[in-house]
């Protein structure tokens, strides 16, 4: 009887937590989504660009086009550690709006453009800005998930801006048509496009984002104290803090140059996110120097926002089932590799296999990057570790868009296979990295499992231990 009522309680607590996260689904994924989905039209423009005559327009060289898009990433680069600790003062929700608002008003800036310079300097502070909206939002849906719950919310985060790879083709085909409309070129319609949407949205996010779920309106006080209790028992006593969240803990800013593990994932992500991040970019030249003939290009590039699309839900839909990462990102990263294998040693001779190449790099790395930020998020315990983190992460991740563009910046053959060969590189180097993290993290996890009582209560005795605590245990 006693056992009855045991699975009784459990089902029941299941089940009151399911309907929970879907209220939390409801309220806060569709924003996320769309502001995911606004954000990467800008993104998409510094690709969108080489296909139109704005180098001409602005007597742009190669090397300064080139340079003007790996300003955008080193302003990511420099801001991203920096943009975790900024909403610590300043409010997480606050700190996002501003980003978004921000970030529709230079955008719409890049329109009115009239040298090389000015582009490298907007697009600089376009880095910035965005470094601060991506990692708080994986901030953002720590504090709102269990571990395992973050990878689908992850998943539709990155999802949305696949969505609008797809139908931005439809835009890119309507916009080239309005090209000289009010005196405007279609690259300048395309930022002003892009751009003005973001300035209303961010101020509507403003007040339907709830910082934490203490603070939020929508949910009654059970329910508030029933999701807190959910998240404390998941983390254990991993993110326990002496004092309120809304300090600045250095202990935490120190643990995060000190373990191994961080630095073995932002080595993953620079090889996996950084590759990735080019993307948007490079597409556009790489399928134009495929030279097909027979269907316009949009139609390529349609198949391979598709590609990642399936890609991104199957593989974090797996991941979440199976509440397992490393084995997912292996796989997908040794789908990515086979990839550019093909694309280095084929697409000179067959612009089909060059073709099939690039979906199968596009299919692995976009496979990988939702689980990877699920399994970074997950092993970082505390809050101000986990936040200088992730924007560690980012940061490093910026590394591969401003070595990669360098060998995509125009047509010529014998530059771009070097970019092949490079960026195959850095996805093998993932791939033993991410096989190294998780035989690591297994290790440990035994060794805390054979803790004596005496040890034990050592370890546990440590202030502030954030994942070190021995009773925290990594996902693998």
């Amino acid at each position: 009887m006693t056992t009855i009522t045991q699975n009784d309680t459990t089902a029941n607590f299941k089940k009151a937590a399911s309907r929970l996260i879907r209220k939390i689904d409801i309220r806060i994924i569709p924003y996320i989504a769309m502001l995911k989905l606004f954000m990467f039209g800008s993104h998409y423009t510094m690709g969108f660009t080489r296909l139109t005559h704005f180098r001409s327009d602005l007597n742009l060289s190669s090397e300064e086009d080139s340079l003007s898009v790996s300003a955008y990433y080193v302003g990511y680069l420099i801001f991203a550690v920096p943009s975790t600790i900024v909403p610590r003062f300043i409010g997480l929700t606050r700190y996002i709006v501003l980003c978004m608002i921000l970030w529709g008003i230079f955008t719409c800036s890049i329109a009115f453009v009239v040298n090389g310079k000015q582009v490298v300097a907007l697009r600089c502070v376009l880095g910035v800005i965005e470094s601060g909206n991506f990692a708080c939002i994986m901030i953002y849906i720590s504090l709102w998930y269990r571990r395992r719950d973050q990878i689908m919310r992850l998943a539709v985060f990155l999802g949305a801006s696949y969505v609008f790879g797809a139908f931005a083709e439809f835009l890119f085909y309507i916009i080239n048509k309005m090209d000289g409309v009010e005196g405007l070129k279609n690259w300048q319609w395309f930022d002003l496009l892009t751009g003005l949407p973001i300035i209303p949205f961010g101020i509507v996010n403003y007040f339907c984002f709830g910082t934490v779920p203490e603070t939020v309106h929508w949910l009654s006080n059970i329910e508030k104290d029933f999701l807190t209790e959910i998240l404390r028992t998941d983390a254990g006593m991993a993110n326990t803090e002496p004092q309120s969240n809304s300090r600045l803990s250095w202990r935490q800013v120190r643990y995060v140059f000190m373990d191994l593990k961080i630095y073995r994932y932002c080595m993953i992500y620079l090889g996996s996110v950084g590759i990735l991040r080019c993307f948007p970019i490079i597409i556009p030249l790489l399928l134009n120097n495929f030279s097909f003939t027979q269907s316009p290009i949009e139609l390529f590039m349609i198949g391979i926002y598709i590609i990642a699309i399936v890609s991104c839900f199957s593989g974090s839909y797996s991941a979440f089932r199976c509440y397992e990462h490393g084995f997912h990102i292996t796989g997908f990263l040794f789908v990515a590799l086979l990839g550019y294998v093909f694309l280095a040693s084929l697409s000179e001779i067959s612009s089909t296999a060059g073709y099939v190449g690039l979906c199968m790099a596009t299919f692995g790395l976009c496979g990988a990057s939702p689980i990877l930020l699920a399994w970074s998020t997950n092993n970082v315990g505390g809050h101000v570790k986990r936040a200088v983190a992730i924007g560690c992460f980012i940061a490093i991740s910026q590394l591969g868009g401003i070595v990669v563009t360098q060998f995509y910046r125009d047509a010529n053959k014998s530059i771009i296979q070097r970019g092949h060969i490079i960026s195959g590189g850095a996805v093998t180097f993932a791939l033993i990295t991410t096989c190294i993290q998780r035989a690591c993290l297994k290790k440990e996890n035994n060794r805390r499992n054979r803790l004596s009582p005496v040890e034990h209560e050592r370890e546990k005795n440590v202030e502030e231990p954030c994942d070190l605590h021995p009773d925290f245990r990594y996902a693998l």
